[in-house]
């Protein structure tokens, strides 16, 4: 009769929390099952704050050469109103005679200072690979592979050189202020991430606190089992009346 009890007060507890989840995936699939009537899929998400959440605008980096500025955010290299798809991350940029010169560990690319793409190289066209970083002189750009330097020349020749004394490259900033990271979002990821999306992450348990779906499942469990034993271990009614 004691362990009951005690059963029936913890189970009425526990089920007053566990109705917070049961209620949050009676939302969420509500939401799920109209999507398309309420325009869910139709409609983005515009907070810096939940695109990150979701993994978008995980690789934010910039480039400042105190004139201009160049952005990496994800997979997309924004230059003036100019975007690039730029699988990789971009480990140096430098401007040199009004073009900005982009590399990758892999590539480097020629970008006009309007953001048009003017030329590419890879290890195809004799590229050295990989870029650690660019460098320059008054005289010329320099790029640097392992630890030997190499001239560039913009028609697409690459020279080891020696004993040159190298500027380091523009300035790589990690972490964009807030005004930039509000403004890049906008332009870039203003139509990557659906409301729908959103709805879908949280109603599967891919987003949120996996202790907290641990411990909703165990509390289900729990429900289960004290309400069966509750009920097959009904207080007999003939002891009570003695």
């Amino acid at each position: 009769m004691r362990l009951r009890k005690a059963l029936r007060k913890i189970h009425r507890w526990v089920g007053l929390l566990a109705s917070v989840w049961l209620l949050q995936l009676a939302v969420t699939g509500l939401l799920l099952q109209f999507a398309t009537q309420w325009n869910l899929t139709n409609s983005y998400v515009k907070s810096p704050m939940i695109l990150q959440w979701f993994d978008y605008g995980k690789r934010l980096q910039a480039f400042d050469t105190g004139q201009q500025s160049i952005y990496q955010v994800d997979d997309v290299l924004v230059i003036k109103d100019q975007k690039h798809q730029t699988p990789a991350i971009i480990v140096s940029a430098h401007m040199w005679q009004d073009q900005w010169l982009v590399a990758t560990e892999n590539t480097l690319s020629l970008y006009e200072q309007n953001g048009d793409l003017s030329n590419q190289w890879d290890d195809f066209d004799g590229l050295p690979i990989p870029i650690n970083t660019l460098g320059s002189n008054q005289y010329a750009m320099y790029l640097q592979s392992r630890s030997q330097w190499f001239e560039i020349n913009l028609n697409g020749e690459f020279q080891p050189v020696n004993g040159q004394k190298l500027e380091p490259a523009a300035a790589v900033r990690t972490t964009l202020n807030s005004a930039e990271k509000e403004r890049l979002f906008t332009e870039v990821l203003s139509d990557k991430l659906s409301f729908d999306k959103v709805v879908h992450g949280v109603h599967s348990a891919m987003k949120g606190s996996v202790w907290l779906n641990t411990l909703s499942a165990l509390a289900l469990i729990y429900l289960c089992i004290s309400g069966i034993y509750m009920f097959f271990k009904a207080p007999n009614k003939n002891k009570q009346r003695k």
